[in-house]
């Protein structure tokens, strides 16, 4: 697969997405929150556990 294919393949992915999470009508907040979570789940997936202090850190991070 091309790299011109990959990256339409990935602006049509991100597109839908963004897309359905506009249909949920999520808070800014809410929506920090839910990039903050998975954030912290994709760290957990490459270093093990994570202190809820870390991702209450990544959270405001995110909202800021």
């Amino acid at each position: 697969m091309s790299a011109v294919k990959i990256q339409v393949d990935l602006e049509e992915k991100i597109k839908l997405e963004a897309y359905n999470i506009s249909e949920k009508n999520l808070s800014y907040n809410d929506l920090c929150w839910i990039l903050a979570e998975k954030l912290i789940r994709n760290q957990r997936k490459r270093k093990g556990g994570i202190a809820i202090n870390v991702f209450k850190k990544k959270a405001e991070e995110v909202y800021k």
